[in-house]
């Protein structure tokens, strides 16, 4: 198993049978999607599961996505710009599973995710119709600051990821969204949620 820089960690090793890669958007190590990405990852078996965790931070540079087609152009599909992505993009197409969290600004994904998503599905895609991603299991976590998932513009970003999923073919198998607040009692929920996503992935990735 290989990894690149600091920015991957491997939570265990296990025994290799089946694979997870979470890719953590927020620049915040210690904020709420973090919290809830430990929730998740409690309940997930990592004896039987080996777990990459990656966060998207702690990369030197993230370019965005020009669209120049250059990723389509060669056989490892890999984008012009060498800043650290190609390997976490290549980690991902290896992964039997793939988690996204990340944090809500102004009203949809950050910008570290969506570079991330722009660039992994896009280097991916092999026509219209056939994606390198295609029927990968996939997952979401996502936080936001105000308590209501329209106000926050939570409802943009999982429209989009629907709409991604759809044409790519992947396979949801989970999504778990909220805000932290001084509810403690909702606050609980929120992490169950988190906890029991682990439990499915469990299922899924295992059966």
């Amino acid at each position: 198993m290989h990894c690149y820089g600091h920015a991957f960690n491997v939570v265990s090793l296990g025994d290799i049978m089946k694979n997870a890669t979470i890719v953590l958007g927020s620049p915040n190590a210690k904020g709420n999607t973090a919290r809830l990405a430990e929730a998740m990852l409690s309940a997930i078996d990592n004896e039987s599961i080996s777990i990459r965790k990656i966060e998207l931070s702690k990369l030197k540079r993230i370019n965005h996505c020009v669209g120049c087609d250059s990723c389509k152009k060669n056989e490892t599909r890999k984008c012009v710009f060498d800043d650290g992505l190609n390997d976490v993009i290549a980690e991902v197409r290896k992964s039997d599973l793939l988690v996204i969290a990340c944090p809500i600004y102004f009203f949809n994904f950050n910008s570290l995710t969506k570079a991330f998503i722009d660039r992994l599905f896009y280097s991916s895609e092999i026509n219209n119709n056939e994606n390198l991603l295609r029927g990968k299991k996939v997952a979401v976590l996502m936080t936001y600051g105000l308590t209501n998932v329209i106000d926050s513009g939570a409802k943009n970003a999982l429209q989009s990821f629907y709409d991604i999923s759809k044409f790519v073919s992947l396979e949801i198998i989970g999504i778990v969204y909220g805000s932290f607040g001084d509810d403690q009692e909702q606050n609980e929920l929120l992490l169950n949620k988190a906890k029991n996503l682990g439990k499915t992935i469990n299922k899924e990735i295992l059966a």
